[in-house]
């Protein structure tokens, strides 16, 4: 299993937090699918000082490496440009 640490940040530009949110039903619906087919561990998104999200943090697995490669191609947030910037850093999740 390949596994992966994905964090993205929405930057501070005028109205990102309107276009996250307008955007947010589409990524959430995405996550569902993620989770139903066992790729999504856990998520969660960043917040400010004043407690409006502004990030997100994913921890994803896939059976083959292609996996993160087609989800980076179809996660709502890279698409329609919410994350202004992301990374990914292949991790191992302890088996705790």
């Amino acid at each position: 299993m390949f596994q992966y640490l994905v964090t993205g940040h929405d930057g501070d530009a005028e109205g990102a937090f309107e276009h996250r949110m307008a955007i947010r039903p589409q990524h959430l619906e995405y996550a569902k699918k993620l989770k139903a087919n066992g790729n999504l561990l856990m998520a969660g998104a960043h917040l400010t000082a004043d407690e409006k999200m502004n990030g997100s943090t994913m921890f994803l697995q896939f059976e083959t490496e292609s996996g993160i490669e087609e989800y980076l191609k179809t996660e709502p947030y890279i698409l329609y440009r919410v994350w202004k910037e992301y990374k990914v850093t292949p991790i191992r999740v302890a088996n705790l």
